[in-house]
């Protein structure tokens, strides 16, 4: 995997939970990335209260998200601010929680289409966007996207489901992905595809038992692996590109 070792200036930007390691986030920084945070959120439960799935997703370029984001900052010129669906309690425990947590993979929605916020639905569908109803409603943290064909992912369900897609699936063991509060987190959870040729883990991608699996798969579409840290992986709700 890729190591970070320049300092470079640019106007790049990606949003992270606010409790990002210091190692992760100066490697960001030696990148060239401006660094914006989300933090954390009494509505929902401690560990993932700032995770960046659980309060946006980008549809057909526009990012969808909740309103409690748009006052730390401005997302970017393309967005749309939506309010969360009424609940009887105060908490947003699953899977109330993952109205914006699925994700666009080409010409796909992969989603729990029951708990999804319904505005990301009927964007998805305006613009000629195929929904893929999956069980598992913490979609956006089970899913690894490597290009607009590509997943990896630890979820047999979705796994099963894009392939029936024609979507190429990695299938990966799960349980290596460290989230405190929880048995694991999730692959999709601990990284993001900052350029389209470069997906980067808030962690070593190399201490995962199928490492080569990985950037072998990574390889087959010309997307380099980047560890941001020495730790073990850990699931930060995704690092989201913005502009």
């Amino acid at each position: 995997a890729l190591r970070c070792s320049r300092k470079q200036m640019s106007s790049k930007i990606v949003v992270v939970d606010s409790r990002i390691s210091s190692e992760s986030e100066n490697c960001l920084i030696k990148l060239g990335y401006t660094i914006r945070k989300i933090s954390p959120d009494p509505r929902f439960d401690e560990p993932i209260s700032a995770h960046p799935d659980i309060f946006m997703v980008n549809i057909a370029g526009k990012w969808l998200h909740d309103t409690a984001v748009h006052n730390a900052f401005t997302i970017s010129e393309a967005e749309i601010k939506l309010n969360r669906e009424a609940i009887k309690s105060d908490k947003y425990i699953y899977p109330y929680d993952v109205e914006f947590n699925c994700i666009q993979i080409g010409n796909h929605l992969i989603c729990n289409k029951k708990y999804t916020n319904k505005i990301v639905i009927e964007t998805a569908l305006k613009n000629g966007i195929d929904i893929i109803d999956v069980k598992q409603g913490y979609t956006k943290c089970s899913v690894c996207k490597v290009s607009e064909n590509a997943i990896i992912t630890e979820d047999v369900g979705i796994a099963e489901r894009a392939k029936q897609y024609g979507i190429d699936v990695l299938l990966i063991q799960k349980g290596y992905v460290k989230l405190d509060g929880y048995d694991y987190g999730f692959i999709g959870g601990c990284c993001g595809l900052i350029e389209n040729n470069l997906l980067a883990f808030n962690g070593c991608i190399e201490r995962h038992p199928d490492y080569n699996l990985i950037n072998d798969f990574c390889n087959k579409y010309c997307v380099r692996v980047l560890s941001l840290s020495g730790h073990n992986l850990y699931d930060i709700g995704t690092i989201y590109r913005i502009v």
